[in-house]
């Protein structure tokens, strides 16, 4: 059996990250900042009452604010980020940023 070689390619890469840290730390801008870089929408789902939102002269981003924190809006929210075909989506809440996307180029 001979052994062959091929050349390696990026194919269906995804990025499944958290941030944590402390209130102030930079969680946010650093999910907005790395999720800018993974594709051409970014959505954010934002659990603490708009903190998010003071980013919006730095990053283009859409925002759903939920004011209900049953895991099922979670999944209601990335569903609607993923049908509205954003390119990377990051989930804001109280200690843990978390960054996830379709697909990396």
């Amino acid at each position: 059996m001979a052994i062959q070689f091929r050349k390696a390619t990026k194919e269906q890469l995804k990025l499944r990250m958290a941030l944590i840290g402390p209130a102030g730390s930079g969680k946010t801008y650093s999910a907005l900042n790395i999720a800018q870089h993974l594709g051409k929408q970014i959505a954010v789902i934002d659990t603490e009452h708009g903190s998010a939102s003071k980013y919006a002269g730095l990053f283009a981003f859409d925002v759903v604010e939920l004011d209900s924190f049953h895991p099922q809006n979670y999944i209601a929210g990335i569903q609607a980020a993923q049908t509205e075909a954003t390119g990377s989506s990051t989930y804001d809440g109280p200690h843990v940023r978390g960054v996830c996307s379709p697909t990396a180029p």
